[in-house]
């Protein structure tokens, strides 16, 4: 027992990959799939929301049961509620938020994605009422311009 306490700890000390007779100390190994999800992580901090969206995308068709998949989801969900991203879209975003919460109940992320589900369904619900109020008061201008006329 103390021998193969020792090894370990020679190991520890004297780096990973390396043999200790007989014994291998190997760091964790990340998946592809976590390197691609860091990289469109990285390339969503800086401006580059439609090259990381297809890296997303990837990881999603390519690797659907990695652990690190609904990191992928919620990433896409992301990108669709920056402001500044070219592709935001606040309806897809729910939708894209509605399915990380669904499909990935218990990750990490489930819960910041229904956050984000509920704010965003209220967020619509009041750019609807606030359109159809602009129409009602286009149709009313109109109206009282008709009644003026003689």
């Amino acid at each position: 027992m103390r021998r193969t306490a020792a090894l370990v700890m020679v190991g520890l000390m004297g780096g990973c990959g390396v043999p200790r007779r007989g014994l291998w100390l190997l760091a964790p190994k990340t998946s592809e799939a976590e390197g691609l999800v860091a990289q469109a992580d990285n390339l969503a901090r800086t401006n580059a929301p439609r090259e990381a969206r297809t890296i997303y995308l990837r990881v999603l068709r390519e690797y659907p049961d990695d652990p690190v998949a609904p990191r992928a989801l919620y990433g896409l969900g992301r990108l669709r509620v920056d402001p500044k991203s070219p592709l935001r879209d606040y309806a897809v975003a729910r939708t894209v938020f509605t399915r990380v919460a669904t499909r990935y109940p218990s990750s990490q992320w489930a819960p910041e994605a229904r956050a984000w589900q509920a704010a965003l369904t209220e967020l619509l619900k009041h750019e609807a009422d606030a359109a159809r109020s602009r129409e009602d008061l286009e149709r009313l201008k109109e109206l009282d311009k008709e009644l003026e006329e003689p």
